[in-house]
């Protein structure tokens, strides 16, 4: 008799099946063959609890070089096995039941075989073609001994159409096995990669082409179909399936489909369970109970992902799971990011809510709905935590997660960062609210600098340089003109008041990346020039910052002219390429620049229009200029030495950039976040001088491609603003970290999941 196992008794055992030999011999080619004993042929008899052979069963004997298919002509518990084929003589020989296309050698006494994934339900008994079992024989008898294991279940729901069971560590169980058979019978079963093949579209050859894959069969799918009146598991009816040996460490679990749906969780234990060759495992009564709709749970890795079996408990205004484990992090197999390993937020049952990833315990946290699984910084498998949850404050609610049996810390408000494009400030002072100065990222601020305001002046914070203003930031008041004191930070909100100064200068201005708090930061006066009072050829605060032929960076002071707010430097020699800025004279700080935004590579005898904060200006080709500063209309004038300013024409589209013949290939490919509001990619270097290269990506994959000079070896790949055809870091909206051109072959690098600035990425080879 089969001592039955409770999967889920604090300590399993598996029973030894009886072996038996019960040969028989038959005339031409004729082997006898017996059973394993009880439990182990697909006609199993209930009474002697022994398996029997049924009639036109058929196995594989195989000599090492080729496999004949032998079948039996009657049923029974011993039975012969013929061929008519021209076998030939007894000689050494593998057998393998069932009958199929197997490799052997039968020297070492090894067979490649298949269990199969998908097994057809037969009450008391289990699928025919599942019964994998091997023999060796040097005469006319087979004594077959298993190489699988069982699990024995029955079944206590209506209308369940599938049994899945799979280990909770993702072990091998079905497919291809490499089966060694030993002096007492079956000495290892070892699951092999199975190959699928399948139709990938390859971009290079630009068609269809075969793509095989090696994967493992991590569960076993039993159906119980046979036809329309036959087409659920019984009932209190016992059930068997054919698995590999195998240990489950992380423990297992036992799904269902009823009527055919979506998987079902009905058991699952952590408990470590393992099956062994020629034995059985009682998995029990298999039965789902719909969950309880608990109004909040937590669920994870740590129980199979069981939306009911951890309710979190009301206390004192919050949701509360204690000594939860299973908040290690770990990398999901083939991918770089995310984690396989954590917890969700569940609420009534069916709403998932998760968070950003990777917190920190005793700190505070948002979740809300379609974020990654919630881990904890450091933790290992075995961590225990206690987690709170208050589902009250944002979208979806907060958390916080703390060692187990640690009091909850004091709930804080959780600042969660804003993410736009890009912040800007707008306001009277720029052509009456008709354009904006783009702020720049600075720690956990975004600031303009060197912004004239006059106490008549107002303005506000917009993002996306978005018309319809969908995202801005404004005061908290009843009128518009709120003055905001000097280098206070002050609180602002979506759609308030515009903001005033109180005394006229130059100012920085401030939002925090979590888009709640302001600040005006006063830097020096504003400089007036006065009407009727300029003369030419007078010092200005005005300079020429330039690469100038062959020299480095210099700046030249600019001089007055005619006009008042026009600034000049006369007769500089430049090198095609070269570049320039316009910048207050002898400040270090740099705290206002104009350079390039709309174009770039500019013409000879062209003016063109310069942005606050603008890139840097390339010259297209080498000549003897000079450069005119119109301050009033934020302009500048490149002109051929001794030409006057008002013969040229505006540049409106970007000249010739220098071509690069040889260098290095590089690419880019952006996450998500990168690819929103049609941005455009580029890269910039400092070697040798800043620079900025355009990437393109030409072939439409998704993966921007750049060639750079030899000699580069510094570089940022660089997230641009789409309206801005010039590069500079007044376009730039978003950037990685600083980097270096690999030397080992790689040449791709692909921006981390789910960040946006210095984000971090991978580099790999294209």
């Amino acid at each position: 008799m089969v001592a039955a196992v409770a999967l889920f008794a604090a300590a399993s055992c598996n029973k030894e099946l009886p072996q038996e030999n019960l040969p028989a011999v038959g005339e031409t080619v004729v082997y006898t063959a017996s059973t394993d004993g009880a439990d182990t042929k697909a006609a199993l008899n209930e009474t002697t609890k022994k398996s029997e052979w049924v009639t036109g069963d058929a196995i594989t004997v195989h000599d090492g070089e080729k496999g004949w298919t032998f079948t039996a002509a009657e049923a029974g518990a011993n039975v012969d096995f013929s061929n008519s084929e021209g076998f030939g003589p007894y000689r050494p020989v593998l057998a393998v039941y069932p009958a199929g296309t197997y490799t052997a050698n039968v020297a070492a006494k090894t067979a490649k075989a298949y269990i199969p994934t998908w097994q057809q339900a037969q009450a008391k008994t289990y699928h025919s073609p599942a019964a994998l079992a091997v023999a060796y024989t040097e005469d006319n008898t087979f004594a077959f001994k298993n190489a699988h294991a069982l699990l024995k279940f029955t079944v206590n729901t209506d209308n369940v159409t599938h049994v899945i069971f799979h280990g909770n560590g993702s072990e091998a169980i079905t497919g291809d096995v490499y089966v060694t058979l030993g002096e007492d019978g079956v000495e290892s079963v070892e699951c092999l990669e199975t190959v699928f093949t399948s139709e990938k579209w390859n971009d290079e050859t630009q068609q269809n082409e075969q793509v095989s894959e090696t994967k493992y069969g991590t569960w076993v799918e039993c159906y119980a179909y046979h036809d329309d009146a036959n087409k659920y598991f019984a009932k209190g009816q016992t059930y068997y399936i054919a698995v590999a040996p195998q240990k489950f460490e992380g423990g297992v679990t036992v799904r269902v489909k009823i009527d055919g749906g979506e998987e079902l969780v009905a058991k699952t234990t952590t408990n470590p369970v393992e099956t062994k060759i020629n034995t059985i495992l009682n998995l029990g009564e298999i039965k789902y109970e719909a969950p309880v709709a608990h109004e909040w749970a937590v669920a994870g890795t740590f129980n199979g992902w069981s939306t009911t079996a951890n309710p979190m408990e009301l206390v004192d205004g919050y949701y509360v799971a204690k000594n939860i484990t299973g908040l290690n992090y770990t990398a999901p197999t083939g991918e770089e990011t995310g984690s396989s390993t954590g917890i969700k937020f569940v609420n009534n049952g069916d709403t998932w809510r998760a968070g950003e990833g990777q917190v920190t315990a005793g700190t505070w946290a948002y979740v809300w709905g379609d974020g990654g699984n919630i881990y904890v910084d450091g933790a290992t498998a075995d961590t225990a935590y206690d987690i709170y949850l208050n589902p009250s404050e944002g979208d979806y609610g907060k958390f916080v997660i703390v060692a187990a049996g640690a009091e909850m810390p004091e709930d804080v408000v959780v600042e969660e960062e804003v993410v736009v494009d890009y912040w800007a400030v707008v306001g009277s002072m720029l052509d009456n609210w008709a354009s904006e100065v783009k702020m720049t990222a600075d720690g956990d601020w975004y600031v303009a600098e060197g912004i004239e305001l006059t106490a008549a002046d107002e303005f506000k914070f917009r993002a996306n340089g978005d018309a319809n203003w969908t995202i801005n930031r404004g005061a908290e008041g009843d009128a518009d003109g709120v003055v905001i004191a000097d280098n206070v930070e002050t609180t602002v909100i979506q759609g308030g008041k515009n903001f005033a100064v109180a005394t006229d200068g130059v100012y920085s201005l401030y939002i925090n990346k979590y888009a709640n708090k302001v600040k005006v930061v006063r830097t020096g006066d504003i400089v007036v020039v006065e009407p009727g009072t300029t003369t030419p050829g007078e010092d200005s605060e005005w300079a020429v910052y330039a690469q100038f032929g062959s020299e480095t960076w210099s700046e030249v002071m600019m001089k007055t002219t005619t006009r008042e707010g026009l600034f000049v430097v006369e007769n500089k020699t430049m090198n095609a390429y070269n570049k320039l800025l316009i910048k207050k004279y002898n400040d270090t700080a740099w705290k206002v620049k104009y350079g390039s935004y709309d174009v770039n590579y500019i013409k000879a005898d062209r003016y063109f229009a310069v942005a606050l904060n603008g890139g840097d200006i390339y010259v297209e080709a080498a000549g003897t200029y000079d450069i005119y500063f119109d301050y009033t209309n934020t302009k500048v004038y490149l002109m051929s030495a001794c030409s006057d300013y008002a013969s040229a024409t505006e540049q409106i589209e970007s000249g010739d950039a220098p071509v690069v013949e040889s260098g290095t290939w590089l690419y880019l490919k952006p996450n998500s976040n990168w690819l929103q509001s049609n941005a455009r990619f580029a890269v910039y270097t400092w070697d040798g001088g800043d620079q900025w290269f355009d990437m393109k990506d030409s072939d439409s994959d998704g993966i921007y491609e750049v060639l750079i000079p030899e000699g580069i070896s510094n570089i940022i790949f660089c997230r641009m603003n789409p309206g801005a055809s010039a590069n500079g870091w007044g376009n730039k909206w978003n950037q990685t970290s600083n980097l270096k051109v690999p030397t080992d072959g790689t040449n791709l690098y692909t921006v981390k999941d789910g960040t946006w600035d210095n984000g971090g990425g991978t580099w790999s080879v294209k």
